[in-house]
């Protein structure tokens, strides 16, 4: 049974990282497949590989105790490909909708808990890009009173997108 009505996520870890920025990482389980999905608080413009449009990042971070606010880079990956090492490569049993809809729910988890003001996404590949575009129109109708605006096309080769909330 592969189909996302068995879709459970975990928090896995929420963690400082260098200078005090904040990670949190959830465990996605889809059976029989384990994703993970990082959420990487990104400070300034340096810290992604992503052309971030000027005037995003506020400076606004999220407070310890709280959380609440920050921009987060979103990073995505079987955990199969994680653990050897391999870039990203769905499953066979693959789809869009099913993968676009596990990343939806992970950011509607990790957004009711932080609120952020920014997401951004770099696909690695032209099947991770496609992937990213059906998930910012999910996101898109699922946030629509909340989205400022969507940056799509961006550095590096056109693979780059931010959602300013």
């Amino acid at each position: 049974m592969d189909d996302l009505n068995s879709m459970t996520i975990f928090d896995k870890v929420q963690a400082g990282m260098p200078e005090g920025r904040h990670r949190m990482i959830y465990l996605v389980e889809v059976y029989p497949y384990e994703y993970e999905i990082h959420f990487n608080e990104v400070v300034e413009y340096f810290d992604s590989f992503i052309d971030i449009p000027e005037g995003i990042l506020t400076g606004i971070r999220p407070t310890f105790v709280n959380r609440i606010g920050g921009c987060y880079e979103i990073a995505f990956d079987l955990v199969s490909n994680i653990e050897s090492g391999r870039s990203f490569a769905p499953p066979d049993s693959n789809n869009a909708h099913k993968l676009s809809t596990i990343i939806d729910q992970a950011i509607v988890r990790h957004y009711t808990k932080h609120k952020p003001y920014c997401y951004m996404f770099l696909a690695y590949s032209p099947e991770l890009s496609r992937l990213y575009t059906i998930a910012m129109m999910r996101l898109r109708q699922r946030f629509k009173y909340k989205i400022k605006q969507i940056h799509s096309n961006l550095e590096p080769e056109g693979r780059g997108y931010v959602i300013e909330l």
